[in-house]
């Protein structure tokens, strides 16, 4: 192997180990049961042991996972090394891909290797969110869901379609569908459409906007507008579903992802420019699409399909815009100004997206041909006076950019703690992108490559050996499997009889007891896909907020109706349309004896767990070795007992 050539390999292995190690460090593991993981869990469970959890409100509608394959998947590998260890190799597979796909689209639209370092680094390092309104759903996450796959996927979809391989990059784009629709199918239309005229996507998207008015014209059902009572529902418990009014949807931030993507694709040469363009056609469509679905008409199919999710698409080529726009801000004659417009940026903040959109318009040829004219005369003329401007504001905004570092290093996981919370955040967490440049820099330039090499490796080798963070409690607690451990309250609750614990989490029922639960805050996540789920828990959270107050029973309807609005008053709760479902289950559930006997009078519910025991002998509870200090009873039992129960006055124990 020549030396030159030897040297770029070397110092590309560095790069590619440096951008694993940085990963592994901002994006630790922190289990399967971090935000909807969990409910991947879940079905991971159903689909081991169906009729475990077919009572569950979870699936007694069915669930959004019969449309995808990353269920079975999860499922088979769970069966083979247990749902921990899968969920575990789920995460750090992902984390493979996606440092590849970011490599290869970076060596796809970028030339100079500092640019391809500072754009690989970006990607590994940040958690770039491509919500419409809160920070539901990022770019790299540190749990195993469908889209810790099916997000590489994609973007690797993307790199080969810009290298040439076409069949690949769709059957990539297809896998990536297959294991999550909605984030999928956005690749696969980029694959596709790159080779294609601008007349043809322009027809393209004509005649999918039409599509819609069309299925509803001829009377599809999934076509209609959701009824109001569930929409509301919709609008009200989740946080990014419909993109939201001004004030709350994070426009800025879309403009200002698709305003790099115009900006590079004029200024980069072809094609890429065109693949940049593209991918802002794609996010915005599917963001305008979105706009309209929630403040206009919001029909169940588009709501469900949650076509803002194509913003994944212009915010991960966004990363590569803005290394294209840096290096072309280098290698022109006005970089000073370059400079100085990116400082207003960052003092401007939360209007920087409007103000860069704004900028646009200066691509429109016949402006731009006046707009350069004028910039020529104020630089002739003002020249002189910016560099004293750029050090105006780089004093100006290093106070913020020093805390926003420090905070930024405070989030870093103890393991990885240097310390120093400023040298952290700049260097760990990328520093707001100046501390991924820094970086780039460094690994690519004239040192040795065998001792950048050397470095990467050791610092990838320590941050994977502290990838996983979980504390030693909890990875056994995930380790426990419900079909090997002792099995809790003596085994009297059989599989697929439907628990209500409310002092636990559901994925103890789930995973220790092996059973379905009767209602939490997870099973409230994919409403949008079913109607009767929703309003199921919505029935159900009622009944329990009517238990929690009950002093006596039988309870007459009036009755019932005179609680529910007292816990509403007392609450500040809704617990109708208008009411945050998702929250609402978040609140601690504590229920009477009186109220323990009217949950029991539903007949989908099979057992209580009280923390407090029942005064005897009403009913004797069963409580046994790892149960103690839970009660469990019997919904059966509880239906027989002549006479309101009450809880003892014993300490418990």
């Amino acid at each position: 192997m020549h030396s030159a050539a030897r040297r770029a390999y070397l110092a590309n292995g560095a790069v590619l180990l440096l951008a694993a190690g940085l990963w592994c460090i901002s994006h630790p593991y922190v289990g399967m049961v971090e935000h909807d993981a969990r409910v991947y869990s879940l079905l991971v469970a159903h689909w081991l042991s169906p009729e475990a959890y077919a009572r569950d409100p979870f699936f007694l509608f069915g669930s959004q996972d019969r449309y995808s394959a990353f269920t079975p998947l999860y499922g088979l590998l769970a069966s083979r090394i247990g749902l921990a260890n899968a969920a575990l190799a789920i995460s750090a597979l992902g984390g493979v891909l996606w440092v590849a796909a970011a490599a290869t689209v970076a060596r796809a639209v970028l030339d100079d290797r500092r640019l391809q370092a500072f754009a690989l680094l970006c990607c590994a390092i940040l958690s770039l969110n491509y919500s419409p309104n809160a920070a539901t759903f990022v770019l790299n996450e540190g749990f195993p869901t469908a889209r810790s796959i099916a997000l590489p996927l994609g973007a690797l979809s993307l790199g080969l379609a810009m290298h040439g391989h076409f069949r690949s990059a769709v059957l990539a784009a297809l896998a990536a569908t297959a294991l999550h629709p909605l984030l999928g199918i956005w690749p696969l239309v980029f694959v596709v459409a790159h080779r294609l005229a601008d007349r043809t996507i322009l027809l393209l998207v004509l005649a999918a906007a039409l599509l819609p008015l069309a299925l509803n014209w001829a009377g599809a059902s999934q076509m209609q507008r959701m009824d109001p009572a569930w929409e509301s529902i919709a609008r009200h418990s989740s946080r990014d579903l419909f993109v939201g009014t001004a004030g709350t949807a994070r426009i800025d931030a879309i403009l200002a992802w698709l305003s790099l993507l115009l900006w590079a694709g004029r200024l980069a040469a072809q094609p890429v420019g065109r693949w940049y363009g593209l991918g802002a056609v794609i996010g915005a469509s599917g963001f305008l699409l979105a706009q309209i679905a929630s403040y206009y008409y919001p029909a169940i199919l588009i709501v469900q399909a949650q076509p803002w999710r194509a913003m994944w698409v212009a915010v991960f080529l966004g990363v590569f815009a803005l290394a294209q726009l840096l290096g072309h801000a280098w290698r022109g004659p006005h970089r000073i100004w370059w400079a100085i417009g990116g400082l207003l940026l960052y003092i401007l903040t939360d209007w920087a997206g409007y103000a860069l959109f704004a900028s646009c318009a200066l691509l429109h040829p016949p402006l731009a041909e006046r707009t350069a004219i004028i910039a020529r005369r104020i630089d002739a003329r003002a020249r002189r006076f910016a560099p004293i401007l750029l050090l105006g504001l780089f004093v100006a905004v290093v106070p913020g950019y020093v805390q926003d570092l420090t905070i930024l290093g405070g989030g870093i996981a103890r393991d990885f703690q240097s310390g120093v919370p400023l040298l952290d955040g700049f260097l760990l967490a990328g520093g707001l992108g100046v501390g991924a440049l820094f970086l780039a820099w460094l690994a690519t330039s004239a040192l040795a490559p065998g001792l950048l090499l050397a470095g990467s490796a050791t610092l990838f080798v320590f941050a994977a050996a502290h990838w996983d963070q979980r504390r030693d409690s909890y990875s056994a607690w995930e380790g426990r499997e419900a079909s090997q451990a002792a099995p809790l309250f003596g085994g009297a609750i059989r599989r697929g009889e439907v628990v209500l614990w409310p002092d636990a989490i559901p994925e103890r029922v789930w995973h220790e007891l092996g059973t379905a639960n009767y209602g939490s805050s997870d099973q409230a996540i994919g409403g949008i896909f079913s109607r009767e789920k929703t309003f199921e828990l919505l029935r159900r959270r009622q009944r329990l907020a009517i238990a929690s107050l009950a002093e006596s029973w039988p309870l007459s309807a009036a009755e019932q109706s005179d609680l529910l609005n007292r816990y509403r008053r007392l609450t500040g709760e809704r617990l109708d349309e208008k009411g945050n479902l998702h929250e609402s289950y978040m609140r601690p559930i504590n229920l009477t004896g009186p109220g323990m006997l009217f949950a029991c009078e539903d007949p989908a519910l099979d057992w209580v767990i009280s923390p407090r025991p029942l005064a005897q002998p009403v009913l004797r509870p069963i409580s046994t070795g790892e149960s103690q200090g839970a009660w469990l009873y019997s919904c059966a039992g509880l239906r027989a007992v002549p006479q309101a129960p009450t809880f003892s006055t014993k300490a418990a124990g």
